[in-house]
Formats: structure tokens, C-alpha cells, sequence
């Protein structure tokens, strides 16, 4: 998944979070209400807008440098614990990396790009684009949490980051689609 500790949005899947912005201290909602084992897509776009909420991320998505066990040094960077290994059904703690935040960054980059060039294919200018329809398995986003997507976290890009924040309005997410 290119996410250190993603998976798919299965038993176990951390689906949301929220982080208390004095203490650091994080709750999550895990699907079939088990141990977490890891960070489904959804629980990934959450635990980002949670770490802006509380001022652990700065707006280029790196971790500030917080006096709180949450935060250390690893192998990606600084990584934000979530879920220690103890409280898990995980063989680790269950961790947020820069590096994850930095292929989050990327591929909503991606997702804006293709648009851009799928409605300037057909003829369509963007703005007049009503919805764009996004399958896939982010059905458990919640529809607050799609800022993140395009204001939270700015992008290599200006155009794209300020596009995105038009963008994010028009995306409706409707879960897989397969025929």
C-alpha cells in the first residue's frame, strides 16, 4: 500500500480517530470493534485531519517537534504512534510516518491531475464539472474529513493545492463499484 502500516478496510481497521490536542493522547474506531491491526484509507485521511486539528502536523505534513512519547524518531522520520503494540493485535505500535503523510500528498495530487486531464480530454472545463464520482474503498470517509484532502495538506504544486480546494467539494465517494 506504500502506507507502513495500511491495509484495506477489514476487522480491524482503524476507520477513525481522534486526537486530544492538549495531551496527544489518540481514541480510534476500529472496524468490527476488535484490536486494531493497522490503518485502513480512510482511518489514514482521518488520523491526517486529526494531526492538523491538533497542531502535530505543520501544513507541509511534517511532524513538529512536540515533547510527547507520541512523537519520536523513525525509520521514515518522526512518526506519530496512534496505537502502541500493546493495546493492538499488531507484532508493532501502529504509526503514522511523514513518509506516509508525503504518499498521501502524492497521490491526491494524482487524483487532481487525472481530473484535470480526463475533463480537458472530453471537452469539459473543470469548473463546470458538477461531481466526480471516486470508487474504491473509501467508503468510510467522513464527509468532514474531506478538507484534508484538499486545504489540510498543501502539495509540491500551488496550482494543485489550490485547485484541490475547489476539487475536494466536487468529489463524491461511492465505495467499490465492481460489476
Amino acid at each position: 500500500s506504500g502506507m507502513r502500516c495500511g491495509m484495506r478496510a477489514a476487522r480491524g481497521a482503524i476507520e477513525k480517530v481522534k486526537i486530544d490536542p492538549k495531551s496527544y493522547e489518540s481514541s480510534c474506531s476500529v472496524l468490527g470493534n476488535v484490536l486494531p491491526l493497522g490503518i485502513c484509507g480512510s482511518g489514514y485521511i482521518d488520523a491526517i485531519a486529526e494531526l492538523l486539528k491538533a497542531k502535530v502536523l505543520d501544513r507541509n505534513g511534517k511532524i513538529r517537534d512536540i515533547p510527547t512519547p507520541r512523537i519520536r524518531q523513525g525509520p521514515e522520520g518522526r512518526e506519530f504512534v496512534l496505537v502502541t503494540q500493546e493495546k493492538s493485535s499488531s507484532s508493532n505500535d501502529i504509526v503514522i510516518s511523514e513518509a506516509d503523510i508525503e504518499n498521501l500528498k502524492r497521490a491526491k495530487g494524482a487524483i487532481y491531475s487525472a481530473l484535470s486531464i480526463l475533463s480537458k480530454h472530453v471537452g469539459v472545463s473543470f469548473e463546470r464539472v458538477d461531481k466526480f464520482f471516486i470508487a474504491g474503498g473509501l467508503k468510510h470517509l467522513y464527509p468532514r474529513r474531506r478538507t484534508v484532502l484538499g486545504s489540510g495538506l498543501t502539495t509540491y504544486r500551488h496550482k494543485i493545492a489550490s485547485g484541490l480546494s475547489r476539487f475536494v467539494f466536487k468529489i463524491l465517494f461511492v465505495g467499490k463499484c465492481g460489476i
